[in-house]
């Protein structure tokens, strides 16, 4: 006897409204990648479509951030395509407030609002599906009691999915909410947001994985995208354990990283331009230049004048190699150690203050991501469980 097929697709961090580096083709970029994903879904014949936070950048995005997000989610309701949805920690209201998601209730069901499941009937098969919005750090405890009350829920179904918007420490060891450990082991498939790459890994026989975002937010998921590439996952609940199926999309603008001596300068600029000059969307240019005693506005000019016209931009980070004596002096430097000393063996608060030490010695092209890393940080209640635990 042939098994029904049942199918669900789990998108996660569109981010819609995005407008990175402030600039109108960025924003458009998250709403390009974010159609052809709804578009690809219909094309799997999904019934249910999962979205595990961050649909937005903001709890107030730009009208045309609604606009598109209404858009695709006619397409989906039209197919008959049921839309579930979770909270990220960029959707929530900063104060009481209702979330962006509230425009449409006609078209997705946001879990753990009005209510925290809900079951389907796909193929014949009943598949219970729970959620829970982004949770801050500092009421875990609240956040586990809603997993126990759900995972008590879901019992009797043969199919059960939970989705989260959470930091798991198997994956993002030094800035959590959860312990991998304290993930219910009982649903069939753990349907995670927040972290931008695609990851996986079994609890018992429960599958637990990040979709990953759409689009490239931050330069440090480039290489990540050029190894796994973005998009989301079809997971069939058809067998006796889950299957995803990862499907990558196309219209996601190139971004690439150069790293060069000042002395080869002209030579890579040669070359970037022919690897640029055959991709059909302009890219973006993360050029790192090192050398001694480097002339930055000429550096400028010459980038400029050799590669503006095919890039959408360019972001330089200039490196001045020390003198051998400096570097020697240097070796052997453990930063994470002396932030820890610094703050009294605080480890998570060591490791954000490296993190965010990182991106601000790059200059002007780390201050966004250092303003989002402190910004996320506050947001989980990080600053606050220090502030009160000191008072």
């Amino acid at each position: 006897m042939v098994k029904p097929k049942v199918l669900l697709a789990h998108l996660s961090d569109t981010h819609l409204g995005y407008r990175q580096y402030n600039m109108d083709e960025r924003e458009q970029d998250f709403y390009e990648v974010f159609e052809e994903a709804v578009g690809e879904i219909l094309r799997e014949h999904v019934d249910v479509l999962i979205h595990t936070g961050d649909f937005f950048e903001a709890p107030r995005p730009p009208v045309k951030a609604l606009y598109v997000a209404k858009e695709q989610l006619s397409k989906l309701r039209d197919r008959g395509v049921k839309v579930y949805a979770v909270l990220g920690d960029h959707d929530l209201p900063k104060r009481r407030g209702m979330p962006p998601h509230s425009l449409f209730t006609e078209y997705l069901t946001a879990l753990g609002l009005t209510k925290d499941h809900d079951v389907v009937r796909s193929e014949g098969v009943e598949v219970f599906i729970g959620g829970v919005h982004h949770i801050p750090k500092r009421y875990k405890e609240g956040l586990k009691e809603k997993l126990r009350r759900l995972a008590k829920s879901a019992e009797g179904y043969g199919k059960s999915v939970l989705a989260l918007h959470q930091s798991i420490n198997k994956f993002l060891p030094f800035e959590y909410e959860l312990s991998f450990d304290e993930l219910p082991p009982s649903f069939s498939y753990i349907a995670l947001g927040h972290l931008h790459r695609r990851e996986k890994a079994w609890r018992g026989n429960t599958l637990v994985a990040y979709a990953g975002s759409l689009e490239i937010t931050r330069r440090d998921e480039v290489e990540e995208w050029k190894k796994t590439g973005k998009g989301f996952f079809i997971v069939d609940l058809s067998g006796d354990q889950p299957y995803l199926h990862p499907v990558s999309l196309t219209r996601i603008r190139p971004q690439l990283e150069v790293k060069v001596d000042v002395s080869k300068l002209m030579e890579e600029l040669n070359r970037v331009e022919e690897e640029v000059k055959a991709l059909t969307k302009k890219p973006i240019l993360h050029l790192y230049v090192e050398g001694l005693r480097i002339d930055r506005r000429r550096l400028f000019e010459t980038v400029q004048s050799k590669l503006a016209p095919y890039l959408l931009t360019w972001r330089p980070e200039v490196v001045e190699k020390a003198e051998p004596e400096k570097i020697k002096a240097k070796e052997g430097l453990d930063w994470i150690s002396l932030f820890k000393e610094v703050f009294n063996g605080d480890e998570e608060l060591a490791y954000f203050a490296y993190e965010l030490f990182k991106l601000l010695k790059t200059g002007s092209e780390g201050v966004e991501e250092a303003r989002k890393l402190v910004e996320e940080f506050y947001l989980k209640g990080g600053w606050l469980d220090r502030k009160s635990g000191g008072a």
